[in-house]
């Protein structure tokens, strides 16, 4: 209909409407304070966001930026939009486990409209914070440092450290943490989640063995999420209050 020349305008809390095709005619309506604000952006503000978030200027062009978001998008990802803030993570198995620490912690991320999005490894994460950034939401990022998964030689986290504006120098120390570190604005899991996790909770590697047997599966997404469930978390550990920590950083976040 639009294509025909009629004039649509939708508004929608659906993330199936939303195509980054049309960048330009998308609208994003946010209250701050008293204030509701229309915020619009195009190819062009989209390019440059990212070149100063230190995306590499050889491979980020201002003619195939839009087609590059709109072709990786997803109504998972698109989500994001709707967001009061964003947390995103590397995978499944921290988007299923996390929201059940935090609940049973007595924070419930959708009561404050938060979104926690598995983005399909590290290398996404800097491309969707750039875009998520660009709409003003507030945006966390998470992933391990497992490097002998997908990113080697450290080049994925790098880049998502430096769009949030780690400087260089500070970067190596971070990639090189095999336990917890969290800051106002990311969060490194050790090593790789689970490991961190049996480190970090006594009761872990007993309940995640009690759950591969309940569950017959050797699917670690699914484990993950089953073990948080059955975890103690009324007695101090070292995991409880890292989980504290990232709690109370994530209602603070800003952009």
């Amino acid at each position: 209909m639009a294509e025909d020349g009629l004039q649509i305008i939708l508004t929608t809390h659906s993330p199936y409407f939303v195509d980054l095709n049309y960048i330009e005619g998308i609208n994003l309506i946010r209250k701050d304070s008293d204030t509701t604000l229309n915020i619009n952006q195009n190819a062009t503000s989209l390019y440059t966001h990212c070149l100063k978030t230190a995306s590499n200027p050889q491979k980020t062009k201002e003619e195939t930026i839009v087609p590059f978001y709109a072709n990786n998008s997803t109504s998972h990802i698109l989500s994001g939009f709707f967001a009061n803030r964003i947390v995103l993570v590397e995978g499944p198995t921290e988007e299923l486990a996390l929201p059940i620490y935090f609940e049973k912690l007595g924070f419930d991320p959708t009561e404050f409209g938060i979104e926690i999005i598995g983005v399909g490894g590290k290398g996404n994460l800097a491309k969707w914070w750039r875009l998520f950034t660009l709409y003003k939401i507030p945006t966390f990022i998470c992933f391990d440092n497992d490097y002998k998964k997908d990113d080697e030689k450290g080049f994925k986290r790098k880049d998502a450290l430096k769009a949030i504006g780690i400087k260089d120098e500070e970067l190596d120390g971070i990639l090189g943490i095999e336990t917890w570190a969290i800051s106002d604005r990311f969060c490194v899991f050790g090593t790789d989640f689970e490991t961190t996790m049996r480190a970090s909770f006594g009761d872990y590697a007993d309940n995640e063995k009690q759950t591969i047997e309940t569950l017959g599966s050797s699917s670690k997404n699914l484990i993950a999420r089953e073990t948080a469930k059955l975890i103690n978390l009324h007695d101090d550990s070292e995991g409880k209050t890292q989980m504290t920590t990232l709690i109370e950083l994530i209602k603070k976040l800003t952009v």
